[in-house]
């Protein structure tokens, strides 16, 4: 953590004179007119002590400020090309690996593809081999004399067992790296902003504000309610 600057001894008996200003302010109570006037008068001390305070720290603000720029900007100016190469390599990987993945899900649905041809196919031989018992077993029984049993075991529905279907799945080729972590990010583009439901739409403050400073309590905005909280300002 940086240290604070050393503040000059002018500058440490402004912060003492104001803090204590400050407290003396938030004892103060209006109950009365007096009252409202000694803390109007507290109020324009304050005020007067704000300036005070500028006038002190200010130009230590202005130099850190200007000496914490010159940093950000240097620090940006280092990172830049940093920061641009490894979107390079990340959109590389990341194109690759799209690329993988295509491949990946096309071979996977082709072998899904082949495995319900597999599966009907076997689901007509079970079926067939189903048929033909059932025509042996019925031919059995008219040889027997059972034509009764005959008729039944050809009138019966074939009942076909297939076997259970082993999911299908491809595992992904592309090799991770450690401290590489792969990840997909998801956004969008506004197409047709009229069809956007109102839910995801955001009402303009900025515009909103505007209108009400301007036209006051005659303000007329469809599920807006304009209103004023008072206050004083203080001048030294």
């Amino acid at each position: 953590m940086a240290a604070l600057p050393v503040l000059p001894p002018e500058s440490i008996a402004v912060a003492n004179s104001s803090q204590q200003l400050a407290v003396q302010a938030l004892a103060v109570r209006v109950t009365c007119n007096e009252e409202r006037a000694a803390a109007a008068e507290m109020g324009r001390a304050i005020a007067a002590m704000e300036k005070e305070v500028g006038a002190a720290f200010d130009p230590i603000v202005d130099a850190a400020h200007k000496a914490h720029k010159i940093a950000v900007a240097k620090r940006a100016e280092v990172l830049e090309p940093l920061t641009r190469a490894k979107r390079f390599l990340a959109g590389c990987i990341g194109g690759y690996d799209q690329e993988q993945e295509r491949i990946r899900r096309v071979e996977e649905e082709r072998l899904r593809r082949e495995q319900r041809e597999r599966e009907a196919a076997e689901a007509v031989r079970l079926r067939k081999e189903a048929e033909d018992r059932a025509l042996a077993e019925a031919q059995w029984a008219v040889e027997l004399g059972d034509r009764d049993l005959a008729e039944a075991i050809l009138d019966a529905p074939v009942v076909v067992e297939a076997p259970a279907p082993v999911p299908v799945i491809v595992p992904s080729a592309v090799q991770r790296t450690q401290g590489v972590a792969a990840r997909t990010t998801w956004k969008f583009r506004i197409e047709n902003e009229a069809l956007i439901p109102r839910e995801y739409l955001m009402a303009d403050e900025k515009k909103i504000g505007g209108i009400v400073r301007a036209m006051k309590g005659a303000t007329r905005i469809p599920g807006v309610v304009a209103y004023e909280e008072a206050g004083v300002s203080f001048r030294s």
